[in-house]
């Protein structure tokens, strides 16, 4: 990777310190190599895609040992981290000839000129490039659509300028955009923090599937296995803990929705996909109770990891998660939010500890009103992983009024 410290010692004052929130000069080399930051908490909603980013050499700190989560990034920046995700390939010779702000020889000329080539960036329209100015969040989400091939989608944000519609659309159907916490406003300038996560958040797509990268897994209207999908959420921390066991009756911190989402998938032969959340919930029965209870009593957001496939393409959803203080997980009103599910059947399922569905599969018809939202399948945790309940699911996916 390129080093930037003699340029920075014959630049301008501006320069050194925009080049320095990307190349991460002056940081201690414990901060680069474990991406740990004196100003970025462990339980930061960012603080998972920091550490990625920082250990991969793509993003690095602001020196000193800091990340300066809320501090703005330039359009230069965003451009190499995108060249640094991408391998840093050969530039075009003459890519960041096109703008009269892009010198060679600076530490972002590559990178623009590799971005220019390649289409992700086509400047102001006026000869320049934008070179220091601050990344606006839809101008983030434009990079990175172009970046996946401005894949077809029927989701256009109407808060968005007109030429970053269907990019902000695109990202926040496919989760990179989505969430309370990233607080996504596309005209404001991005923060650190929110390029990190975005950033991460596409890497996460483009690792589960690079092929379907540009569409969320796949496009609205194409052929899906069975059109059937089953989509579900059980616990954060679920995802390196096997499924249920006879001795867990818990909020389904062992995987009793899982469970009930890998028996309904063996059964019905749809496509299968996983929601987690950004940060791991606590794995004690306790302290999952007691964290689940102050994220409902805040009515909150939690963000979740990008999907790999577009929930809102496929023409009957099972949607599965634990009944958690007699309401839905606040993660799966996250989803609810990010996605429209208009004229998508859903078919709702939950574990419980005797609060059965909680109303929640009304909620759900509150939420999506352009969804069919069929009858629901409650099953108590604990009798989850027995034959009792797999002959429950099978009879309601039997007598399930599906054309």
């Amino acid at each position: 990777m390129k080093r930037i410290l003699g340029i920075l010692l014959v630049t301008a004052i501006l320069i050194m310190a925009c080049a320095c929130t990307v190349m991460g000069e002056g940081e201690t080399k414990d901060a680069k190599e474990t991406g740990t930051y004196a100003d970025v908490a462990a339980d930061a909603w960012y603080a998972d895609a920091v550490k990625t980013l920082s250990e991969s050499g793509i993003m690095n700190g602001t020196g000193g040992g800091r990340f300066s989560p809320g501090g703005t990034f330039t359009r230069a920046q965003l451009v190499t981290v995108l060249y640094r995700m991408a391998g840093e390939p050969d530039a075009a010779a003459d890519g960041g000839g096109a703008f009269m702000d892009v010198a060679d020889g600076q530490w972002y000329s590559d990178a623009v000129s590799w971005a220019a080539a390649e289409g992700v960036v086509s400047g102001y329209g006026n000869g320049l490039f934008g070179t220091n100015d601050p990344v606006t969040q839809e101008q983030m989400a434009v990079m990175l659509y172009r970046r996946a091939g401005e894949p077809n989608t029927e989701t256009a944000a109407d808060d968005a300028s007109d030429w970053a519609r269907a990019a902000v659309g695109w990202a926040r159907q496919n989760g990179i955009a989505a969430g309370q916490e990233l607080d996504f406003s596309p005209g404001e300038a991005a923060s650190r923090a929110q390029v990190a996560v975005m950033t991460a958040r596409f890497m996460a797509l483009e690792a589960a599937d690079p092929q379907e990268s540009g569409n969320g897994g796949t496009e609205a209207g194409s052929d899906n296995a069975n059109d059937v999908l089953i989509i579900y959420f059980s616990a954060a921390n679920t995802k390196d803990i096997d499924a249920v066991t006879a001795a867990t009756p818990l909020i389904d911190s062992m995987g009793a929705t899982e469970w009930m989402a890998n028996e309904i998938h063996k059964k019905t032969g749809g496509d299968i996909v996983k929601i987690v959340p950004s940060v791991d919930y606590p794995l004690a029965y306790n302290d999952l109770a007691d964290y689940a209870k102050d994220e409902t009593d805040k009515n909150a957001r939690p963000a979740f990891e990008a999907l790999s496939i577009d929930p809102s393409s496929y023409k009957t959803v099972y949607i599965g998660y634990p009944v958690w203080w007699y309401t839905l997980p606040m993660v799966m009103e996250t989803f609810f939010d990010t996605y429209d599910m208009t004229g998508v059947t859903i078919v709702p399922f939950n574990t419980h500890e005797g609060s059965r569905d909680g109303g929640t599969y009304d909620l759900i018809s509150q939420r999506e009103p352009g969804a069919e939202v069929l009858e629901g399948l409650p099953i108590r945790g604990g009798d989850t992983g027995s034959g009792k309940a797999a002959s429950q699911i099978s009879e309601w996916i039997e007598g399930l009024p599906l054309k």
